[in-house]
C-alpha cells in the first residue's frame, strides 16, 4: 500500500514491519484507533494502534523500522530546541525546601532537628507531599545512594540529585545532550542504551521518565532493570496512560499517543502485569496533568477541519492566560486525584 501527501510518497512495506505482543507474544489483535503523524507531520498516512487479544497490552503496530524511527530523535541538546532550563530545580535549593527535605525526606541539610518545627511543617508537607512526587520525583534521602536515569536527556534532572548528595549515573543516546551534560554539568551520562549497559554497580533507584513507551521491548527493558536494582531498590516510570479522559475526549486527536514513535500505549492494568510477572511489588500510581494535553488536540483537529467554528473559538479561549490557567488547570487538578488524566507515574519495589 502507498500513502501519498502532495509530493510525498511513502511506501508502507519497506519502512514498516509487524510484530507480536511483547508481553504474552500473541499475534492476535483487534485495531482499536488509526491516526496521523499529527505531533510531528513527518511521515504521511496513518498508523495503527491494535490491542492484543491475549493480554490487552496496546501497541502500534505495524511500527516504523528502526532507521526510520531515528528521523523522530533529533541530535540537539533539548527536546524542544530551547536552551536546557534549570530553573525549577532553584526551588529545591531554597531555605524552605532545604528545610522540608530535611524533616521529611531525610536529607541531612540541617544539623539539628526541632520537633515542633517539624509540627509546624507538617500541615504543608500534607498539602504538597502528592505534588512533590508527582512533580519531581524526589526520593527519601540514602547515604551513598546510587541513582540511574534512562534516558536521561542533557541532564536536568540528574543535576538536581546531585546536588541533593546522591551518587548518580545517566544513559542517553543524544550525542549533543550528552556533551552538555558532561562539559557543562558534570555528570557522569554514557551513550548508551539500558539493553546494553554493563555496571558492576546496583542501584538504589532507577528513573524512565516518559521512556519506556519509546523503547522495542518493555519486557526486555523492565528485566534489565530488576537486574540493575540492589534489593528493595526502587524502580520510577513516567508513561502515557492510554485510559485516560484525554483519549476519551479526542480520540484520535489525544495529544499523548504521539505516533508513530510511541510503540506501546500504556494502561495501568498492563505496566502492572509487567510488573508482577518480573516480581516488582508495592506497585503505586500517581497521576500527573498538563494544560497541553487539553490544547493541542484542537489544533490536531483544527488541522483537518479549517472551517469549523466551534474549534476555531475553543482555541482562541485556550490561549487566554486566565482560562488556560485557571479553569483547564483547575480540571487537571480534579482528574489527578481521579486518577483520569494521560500521565501517570508508577513506583515498584524490587
Amino acid at each position: 500500500m502507498i500513502f501519498m501527501n502532495n509530493k510525498n510518497s511513502v511506501d508502507k512495506k519497506s519502512i514498516f514491519k509487524h510484530v507480536k505482543c511483547d508481553f504474552c507474544n500473541s499475534y492476535k489483535y483487534q485495531i482499536l484507533i488509526k491516526t496521523k503523524d499529527y505531533h510531528f507531520e513527518k511521515i504521511p498516512g496513518e498508523f495503527t494502534i491494535v490491542k492484543c487479544l491475549g493480554c490487552n497490552l496496546v501497541y502500534s503496530n505495524p511500527r516504523l523500522k528502526s532507521i526510520e524511527l531515528k528521523r523522530y530523535y533529533s541530535n540537539i541538546v533539548t527536546y524542544d530546541n530551547r536552551p536546557p532550563d534549570l530553573r525549577q530545580n532553584n526551588r529545591i535549593y531554597s531555605p524552605f525546601s532545604k528545610e522540608f527535605l530535611t524533616y521529611f525526606f531525610n536529607y541531612p541539610f540541617l544539623k539539628k532537628k526541632k520537633k515542633i518545627r517539624k509540627l509546624i511543617l507538617l500541615p504543608k508537607y500534607i498539602r504538597f507531599k502528592r505534588k512533590w512526587k508527582k512533580s519531581y520525583n524526589i526520593p527519601s534521602y540514602i547515604e551513598n545512594g546510587r541513582i540511574l536515569e534512562v534516558g536521561c536527556s542533557y541532564g536536568g534532572f540528574l543535576i538536581l540529585l546531585k546536588k541533593l548528595g546522591w551518587i548518580v549515573k545517566g544513559l542517553e543516546l543524544n550525542k549533543e545532550a550528552i556533551k552538555f551534560a558532561i562539559n557543562q554539568l558534570k555528570l557522569d551520562v554514557e551513550y548508551s542504551s539500558i539493553e546494553d549497559f554493563q555496571s558492576d554497580d546496583l542501584f538504589d533507584i532507577i528513573y524512565l521518565q516518559m521512556v519506556l513507551e519509546h523503547l522495542e521491548s518493555p519486557k526486555k527493558v523492565l528485566l534489565k532493570c530488576f537486574q540493575l536494582l540492589k534489593s528493595s531498590g526502587k524502580l520510577v516510570l513516567t508513561v502515557p496512560d492510554f485510559s485516560g479522559i484525554e483519549l476519551r475526549l479526542y480520540k484520535k486527536y489525544a495529544y499523548t499517543l504521539q505516533l508513530p514513535y510511541h510503540l506501546y500505549h500504556f494502561t495501568p492494568n498492563s505496566i502492572k502485569n509487567y510488573l508482577k510477572r518480573l516480581n516488582f511489588t508495592k506497585i503505586k500510581f500517581f497521576h500527573q496533568s498538563t494544560t497541553k494535553d487539553f490544547i493541542m488536540p484542537l489544533t490536531y483537529i483544527f488541522r483537518d477541519k479549517p472551517n469549523d467554528t466551534f474549534i476555531r473559538y475553543m482555541l482562541k479561549l485556550g490561549k487566554f492566560n486566565l482560562i488556560r490557567n485557571s479553569l483547564i488547570k483547575f480540571l487537571s487538578y480534579i482528574l489527578t486525584l481521579l486518577g483520569k488524566t494521560s500521565r501517570m507515574t508508577v513506583i515498584a519495589i524490587k
